[in-house]
């Protein structure tokens, strides 16, 4: 009897939270209940760009979007604060005093990817740098700085 009555209040206590519209730690009931609200949060940054893609990554959203025949990566947190933009460019695209601080202080590494990142408190490079089996991320800014 006491295992009937322990199941019943398993099953009640399950059945009540299905109800819910929360969403979990990842954000997943977020993406498909504020669809709307991540459109025009994205539309608020750039009004031109065409939404590619909605994802949630812990506790962030991020939106692949085409702005100016450009891709980006967007990312919001749950509240949908907008926490940074992702931009891949050319190894060429990089500011001279940021590639010629990355040719003296890593010599023997090799460039293998450059983003821009923009976010609320400014914008830098985040140049991804492979030397054989090991890779290292580095933000640095445009006058040559590494942060």
């Amino acid at each position: 009897m006491k295992r009937i009555y322990l199941l019943a209040i398993s099953f009640i206590a399950l059945f009540s939270l299905t109800g819910c519209e929360m969403y979990n730690e990842y954000g997943e009931m977020m993406i498909r209940t504020q669809t709307d609200n991540i459109k025009e949060a994205v539309a608020e940054l750039y009004p031109q760009a065409r939404i590619v893609e909605m994802d949630n990554d812990y506790k962030t959203i991020e939106v692949d979007i085409i702005d100016n025949e450009i891709r980006r990566d967007v990312y919001f947190n749950l509240s949908l604060n907008w926490l940074r933009t992702e931009t891949d460019i050319r190894h060429a695209d990089l500011p001279i005093e940021a590639a010629n601080k990355i040719a003296t202080k890593y010599t023997s590494w090799f460039i293998d990817s450059v983003k821009t990142v923009d976010t609320p408190q400014g914008s830098y490079y985040l140049v991804e740098l492979d030397r054989g089996e090991r890779d290292k991320k580095i933000k640095i800014d445009a006058s040559g700085n590494i942060l």
